[in-house]
């Protein structure tokens, strides 16, 4: 049985009907709630350096392919169109379903309720569709044939083209997008402190150890599952006692440091007894202590003779300070303007130190040489800083609080995760009521990788952060908190 040339005639008619109402609702849908479709992309782990861009163009195309689609003079070439667009929303998915870090949630619209799956599925039956309606609408079946592949591979070439070039610039240019990854972590585990009054001292066997600035002698050890607990008390020989005014405990392998900055002050024990054995006194005052090893240890220091904050080496066992003057590089005052967290990592050796209020943080090497200073994502490049001064200009503070670039931080595996308050361009201001936003560095390529949600912990915002092994604790007011992150995402965890 004969289809009528009648019917055939109509084919391509039909199916540009179908594309024409596929491209209106899906352009008009994203008209219409544009700062949704614009967020979403912002969100893509492949689109968000070019959502806005992306966001005014595809809609725009999309309406212009289906108003030529409306014109039998441009059908044909409407219908090249809308084929190469759609090959390129394909591409796009196939990279997202294979080569992404994360699967984002749908992009809403007239597929909204399509999984990323049949979506895919959705789409290669449409790009049937076009080139049947091409066979039927151009006279010419080999140039259909070859004009089809050389759409192909160019529509293909320009999409995995775009989400490259993406990627690139949200990891090493200064722009405050965020790539987000959707529930990185598991389930938390909790629990509930009796003041909030401690910190965390250090992590060492399974075992968190946590300080308190109340009570400096006291050490509370907890198991990593959070259902064991045991408190220590230092024991500090007469001999060794000292004029204590900001004692901080910290805990590295199987010792502890007794520190006091003030009075430049370093006390060691081992964990096996709390017993304070060894004592060093400084020449100089310090404001932050990070050990490297059981006989080694970087230092925040004031230097005196240059008037700013930087950064020392201390060796327990020759007793040597090395002061490395000019290494925080000061920009307004030497002091606040290079106020900081000091951190070390064990995994690389690596020292860093991260800005409060600029949009840096310094890496080097465990000599405290070939240092680099690397960008953050966030564009506040320096807090404009004003000072007020007290006791008749002798004391300087801070005219006003302001807000910082970079909250607290916590290193290791290679990585480096910073804390931020700051809004990115796409993200939902409405989250920061409920959870911190996570920025992930890797340290070993110097590139921003990716961010996500580190959830309250009844309602308690989660103040300063840890990592250990696969795990990363947090402290809030009344309670620590434990995840553990997923392995198939964070790999070389």
């Amino acid at each position: 049985m004969r289809v009528p040339k009648s019917i055939i005639q109509k084919i391509p008619e039909l199916i540009s009907l179908m594309f024409i109402l596929l491209f209106v609702y899906a352009a008009v849908s994203k008209l219409l709630d544009f700062e949704t479709f614009q967020t979403q992309l912002g969100q893509s782990p492949l689109l968000s350096a070019y959502a806005k861009p992306l966001a005014i163009g595809v809609p725009f195309l999309e309406l212009l392919i289906a108003l030529g689609l409306m014109m039998p003079r441009f059908r044909l070439w409407a219908l090249y169109g809308f084929y190469g667009l759609m090959v390129m929303f394909t591409t796009y998915i196939v990279i997202i379903l294979n080569f992404s870090d994360f699967v984002p949630c749908s992009c809403g619209g007239v597929l909204e309720k399509m999984s990323w799956t049949q979506h895919f599925w959705f789409n290669i039956i449409i790009c049937g569709f076009a080139i049947l309606a091409l066979f039927f609408t151009d006279i010419s079946k080999k140039r259909v044939l070859y004009l089809s592949f050389l759409i192909l591979i160019l529509s293909s070439g320009i999409t995995v083209s775009i989400t490259k070039l993406s990627e690139e610039k949200i990891k090493y240019n200064n722009e405050l997008v965020r790539k987000f990854l959707h529930r990185p972590l598991k389930d938390p585990i909790s629990y509930q402190l009796d003041y909030n009054s401690y910190y965390v001292a250090g992590i060492f066997k399974d075992s968190i150890y946590l300080g308190n600035t109340t009570a400096p002698r006291h050490i509370l050890a907890l198991s990593m599952d959070l259902k064991g607990s045991a408190p220590h008390l230092i024991t500090i020989p007469d001999s060794l006692k000292a004029d204590y005014q900001t004692a901080r405990i910290t805990v590295s392998d199987s010792v502890f440091f007794l520190t006091d900055g003030v009075s430049g002050i370093i006390q060691k024990g081992n964990t096996d007894d709390w017993t304070i054995s060894e004592s060093y006194t400084l020449d100089i005052p310090f404001t932050a202590f990070e050990p490297q090893s059981k006989q080694r240890a970087v230092l925040r220091v004031y230097d005196m003779l240059n008037k700013e904050t930087t950064l020392a080496e201390y060796d327990l066992k020759t007793r040597n300070l090395h002061v490395h003057s000019g290494i925080l590089d000061t920009k307004i005052d030497g002091l606040f303007d290079t106020d900081g967290q000091l951190l070390f990592d064990a995994d690389t050796d690596k020292v860093l130190y991260v800005y409060f209020y600029r949009n840096n943080y310094l890496l080097a090497d465990y000599n405290l040489e070939n240092s680099v200073y690397n960008k953050t994502i966030d564009t506040i490049k320096q807090v404009d800083l004003e000072f007020g001064y007290l006791e008749g200009g002798r004391q300087k503070k801070l005219a006003k609080t302001y807000k910082k670039v970079n909250h607290s931080a916590a290193a290791g595996n290679g990585y480096l995760m910073i804390k931020s308050k700051n809004l990115g361009r796409f993200d939902v201001a409405d989250m920061l009521e409920h959870a911190s936003i996570i920025d992930v560095y890797d340290i070993t390529k110097n590139s921003y990788e990716l961010s996500f949600y580190f959830y309250y912990e009844n309602k308690e915002e989660v103040k300063s952060y840890y990592l250990y092994e696969d795990k990363i604790i947090g402290l809030t007011e009344n309670h620590i908190v434990v995840c553990e992150m997923k392995k198939a995402i964070f790999k070389k965890l």
